[in-house]
């Protein structure tokens, strides 16, 4: 049975990280972290460290205030040598703090997602039936404890859950590539499966 983790970012940093902290993708980011490829991406797109004190060494997992994955050039070409899919590669111009720009960056835009929440072992809440949002009236809102359904993850490498899109989970073999480089920014959580 294959391994599945939960993608840990803003861990296993550089000892001095780059932190991105202001920001204009010319979208709303909530767009970003739901599963859904995007069209007509803007070369404008840029991330920047305005503190001086947020300026370093940037991850190849860029710790971001979005939370959205930005990848390094270096990694993303791993993961396509890996043969690695599932993820829309958005390129995004990145700033330091003196205004230098740093070349290769591009937010990983996950657009694999599956069903595969094991809604029987997982803890998790659901957004109540008197929800003011009547569209999301018993969809997962929070989850404690994630068990995977790994049949339903077969043949992927990453993904998002259709049951609650903004966490990004990784097989085994992700793994792999990402800690024999090794790379950095991210640390990896193994999931209960099933």
């Amino acid at each position: 049975m294959t391994r599945w983790y939960w993608a840990v970012s803003c861990d296993n940093t550089v000892e001095d990280p780059l932190v991105v902290d202001s920001a204009d993708l010319e979208v709303d980011p909530g767009r970003l972290d739901v599963g859904q490829p995007q069209e007509g991406w803007s070369d404008l797109a840029w991330l920047r460290a305005e503190k001086p004190e947020n300026d370093g060494t940037p991850d190849d997992a860029l710790q971001n205030h979005l939370g959205l994955p930005v990848y390094s050039f270096r990694l993303r070409s791993a993961l396509e040598a890996a043969g690695i899919r599932g993820i829309q590669y958005l390129p995004v111009r990145l700033f330091r703090p003196n205004g230098q720009e740093i070349a290769g960056f591009s937010i990983a835009n996950i657009v694999e997602r599956r069903g595969a929440l094991d809604r029987s072992r997982s803890d998790y809440d659901v957004f109540p039936n008197d929800y003011f949002l009547s569209e999301r009236r018993g969809d997962v809102r929070g989850i404690r404890r994630v068990v995977l359904h790994v049949e339903a993850l077969r043949g992927c490498d990453i993904a998002r859950l259709d049951e609650f899109p903004s966490s990004v989970y990784v097989s085994e073999r992700f793994k792999n590539v990402f800690e024999s480089a090794p790379f950095t920014g991210y640390s990896f959580r193994e999931m209960h499966s099933t």
